[in-house]
């Protein structure tokens, strides 16, 4: 993964939809978090991630069905 401080970012606003949380965002956020640390707790990329976590959860409460576990 190319931990580069700009290209993660402009990955991220790639694989993040604003108006529909997917696992590809979710998944990116997560490899970022795993394998370029210094970038995930940046306080630009940061306030990023934190923010499109909270799109997701709004967006998760109307849209997502219920999950049956399986």
């Amino acid at each position: 993964m190319d931990c580069f401080l700009t290209h993660v970012i402009k990955n991220t606003l790639a694989s993040c939809d604003y108006s529909n949380c997917n696992q590809l965002c979710m998944n990116y956020i997560m490899s970022v978090a795993y394998q370029c640390p210094i970038v995930f707790n940046n306080e630009v990329y940061k306030e990023l991630w934190e923010s499109l976590f909270d799109i997701c959860i709004n967006n998760n409460e109307l849209s997502i069905p219920m999950i049956d576990g399986h």
